[in-house]
């Protein structure tokens, strides 16, 4: 293989490098937003508002219901989008939230806008875990900073006092963990490992009161929960056991009926006295005897550490927790019968890590996530399931049909030809799917393991196209049916449809798999790599030149009708060439995650009829806030007739103007072939209304030659000829 490093590639890599040091995003205007609500990802807190509300913290944000968990509304304003660890309500109304990496937020309107209080960040990469209010609205909140101690605020967290006491200098024994206060005002703090703390006078002065635990086998005593009930008792599960206590603390006597249970996770009380004890994988369990007795009221389960369970005046419960095999976490599940029954009531993409995106003929964006795949039907701000729950999608092609095809990670590939209502799995032997691909003669190729399969009877039946030593990691297919394939250290090519290939790129560099591969409207081959950047062929594979790219693995490469070519990498976010690759920078100004620190892991790319670029990332789904391959509106006049014009100039070269009138709203297509007929590119697909609009047409890798254009609209169609002259 003919690999050029040339002099001018050192070069433009210096270009680049510089521009990634000089010119940070924060100076740029957002590219890309954020389509999926707050209310997506990982659920990490709960609260109910003085007024009913219910508020969910997620690692992108806030989301709250006025309707008992029917709809939900983001709330943003003044709040950075980032993850919250910790939610409370005071009996005045106002809002808390502890924001990783930046400390105590607060809302005086019931979460319409947020500012932040004078308590800060407890670390760049820490947050305050636990928040607490009194009925007096004071608000209590364990130090995350180092040194142990409790801060307080008595004026809805304008100011903070470091209380003294027992618990203040000691970050080991002392360590804060849970805290719940009375109706009587007294304050119980449970820590890692001296046991319980109590305070009767506002947290200024403290005592153990651990009279009745049982210390572990080093003597200590870890308390991960403590809830007051509203008869006066208390529970707490210590040292993995459930007790009670119903003299303020003084005594502490041990609930045997859970000690034969997995572990205790979260304890909540409703408006009528019934206690709930949610464990780890034994179910929900509930007591209307003030904890005498217990019932087995669900089998839920599997939640964590850090689930949160609240009940409102309704009744009704709350929880963030793993329904059958739905992550931690995941959803808002809510029970309206006191726990017998749950339904799930939070909307959003119940995962943030999507490593698959497709969008079907109707617009609608398919996410492939760890656990199964989700359709949206508006653009991404909500979602629904669409099956293969509990398994690892990472690659979605959908045929011209409309079938979708379903790569799995570990479970293998399935069909479905009924939009997601059933799958059937497809007879491929190895578990693991690393590329789908479907050609213009929609037989349906798969990457699985080290076998390339084909079908050309849409998955009943499959044939082996393709063997290798190591996985077959990326495929694409140009004009003329060639296809080509990734795989270790090369690229495959067959030129009759898959069934003989030979390799075409191999080097003795270790640049790893071939990860991704897209080939432009001229036949150029774009090839990313693990460690190797992007290699491009101009003459089908033959010979490849290297740009060296310091953003880690190429995990896709799209380019749009433009020729502008868009790679999304494992470190540096999303990159962007308008010269066929020969100069690439970031386009990654919008593109956010949960904490600075942490890399921009760009998965997947894909475009809609609108010319609007997706892209997956392990903290979301964005949007391109603006049209890549924008068709513009040059007047609001309703034309007399429908009409296709002339392109100019024309000749051209590399680039030309079409124009034409549209009289009603329709479904317009406008394309490009070459004089064989070959469709080259689709520069229009979408519904447009009555008006004058002009699309340009970008030649670029094109050989001179005749070409044709033809646009469809409603009824109405036309073809015209132009020239390319270079």
């Amino acid at each position: 293989m003919d690999i050029k490093n040339k002099k001018s590639q050192i070069f433009f890599f210096l270009i680049m490098l510089l521009g990634f040091l000089t010119n940070p995003v924060t100076a740029q205007d957002p590219y890309w937003q954020r389509v999926i609500s707050n209310l997506s990802g990982e659920k990490t807190a709960l609260a109910i508002g003085a007024n009913g509300d219910i508020f969910v913290g997620t690692e992108f944000g806030i989301a709250r219901s006025s309707d008992n968990g029917e709809t939900w509304q983001d709330l943003k304003t003044g709040l950075p989008e980032k993850k919250i660890y910790e939610l409370a309500t005071s009996s005045s109304g106002y809002v808390f939230a502890s924001v990783l990496g930046e400390g105590i937020y607060r809302s005086t309107n019931n979460g319409e806008t947020w500012s932040k209080t004078n308590l800060g960040s407890a670390g760049l990469y820490l947050a305050y875990d636990i928040i607490v209010t009194n009925n007096e609205g004071h608000i209590f909140v364990p130090n995350r900073k180092g040194g142990g101690g409790i801060y307080r605020s008595i004026d809805n967290g304008d100011t903070w006092t470091l209380l003294p006491g027992p618990l203040l200098g000691r970050i080991y024994n002392y360590w804060v963990v849970s805290l719940a206060i009375k109706n009587n005002g007294y304050i119980f703090a449970g820590t890692a490992f001296s046991g319980v703390h109590r305070s009767t006078d506002n947290g200024d002065t403290w005592v153990q009161v651990n009279n009745g635990f049982e210390p572990n086998s080093i003597g200590s005593i870890n308390v991960t929960l403590i809830m007051a009930s509203g008869s006066g008792n208390i529970f707490t599960y210590a040292v993995r056991s459930l007790y009670r206590s119903m003299d303020n603390g003084v005594s502490w006597s041990l609930i045997d009926f859970f000690q034969d249970k997995s572990s205790v996770e979260a304890i909540a009380i409703n408006e009528n006295g019934y206690i709930f004890v949610l464990t780890n994988y034994d179910g929900l369990f509930h007591s209307i005897d003030n904890g005498e007795s217990w019932v087995l009221v669900s089998d839920i389960s599997y939640a964590v550490y850090g689930t949160d369970m609240i009940t409102n005046n309704l009744g009704h419960i709350f929880i963030n927790a793993r329904k059958d095999y739905v992550h931690v976490g995941q959803h808002v599940l809510r029970s309206t019968d006191n726990g017998v029954s749950w339904d799930i009531v939070s909307d959003g993409l119940p995962v943030s890590n999507v490593p698959a995106l497709a969008i079907n003929s109707n617009g609608h964006i398919l996410a492939g996530t760890v656990e199964g795949i989700f359709i949206s039907l508006n653009r991404g701000h909500t979602w629904k399931p669409m099956g293969l729950e509990t398994l690892y999608v990472s690659e979605i092609v959908i045929n011209k049909a409309g079938h979708i095809f379903a790569g799995t990670s570990y479970n293998g590939l399935y069909r479905s030809t009924d939009n997601g209502e059933t799958w059937l799995a497809m007879q491929v032997t190895s578990n693991r799917i690393r590329s789908l691909h479907i050609n213009n003669e929609e037989h349906v190729f798969a990457g699985a393991g080290i076998v390339l399969y084909r079908s050309s009877d849409n998955g009943d039946t499959w044939d082996v196209s393709l063997q290798e030593r190591g996985s077959i990691t990326a495929l694409a297919f140009n004009n003329a049916g060639h296809a080509f394939a990734g795989a270790n250290r090369k690229v495959l090519r067959s030129t009759d449809n898959g069934h003989t290939w030979r390799s075409v790129m191999t080097d003795d560099l270790n640049y790893g798999y071939v990860t991704a591969l897209a080939i432009s409207i001229s036949g150029q081959i774009f090839a990313g790599t693990e460690h190797g950047g992007i290699f491009i062929s101009n003459d089908d594979g033959d010979s490849w030149n290297n740009i060296k790219l310091p953003n880690g693995i190429v995990d896709d490469l799209l380019i749009n009708s433009r020729g502008h070519i868009f790679a999304a990498t494992s470190k540096g976010g999303v990159l962007f060439s308008r010269d066929n690759g020969d100069n690439w920078g970031p386009k990654n100004n919008g593109l956010s995650t949960p904490a600075t620190f942490l890399p921009i892991e760009a998965k997947k790319l894909v475009i809609d009829s609108s010319g609007n670029i997706f892209v997956s990332t392990r903290f979301g789904v964005f949007r391109s806030i603006e049209v890549t391959t924008s068709v513009k509106d040059i007047t609001h006049r309703t034309p007399s007739a429908f009409k296709l014009e002339q392109n100019y100039p024309n000749p051209f070269n590399p680039s030309t103007t079409i124009q034409f009138e549209i009289t009603q709203r329709s479904s317009v297509q406008l394309k490009v072939f070459d004089i064989g007929g070959k469709e080259l590119t689709t520069l229009v697909n979408q519904v447009l209304s009555p008006g004058i609009y002009k699309r340009t047409f970008e030649a670029q890798g094109l050989p001179s030659g005749v070409y044709f254009y033809r646009i469809e609209a409603g009824n109405f169609s036309q073809t015209k000829k132009i020239i390319l002259l270079k």
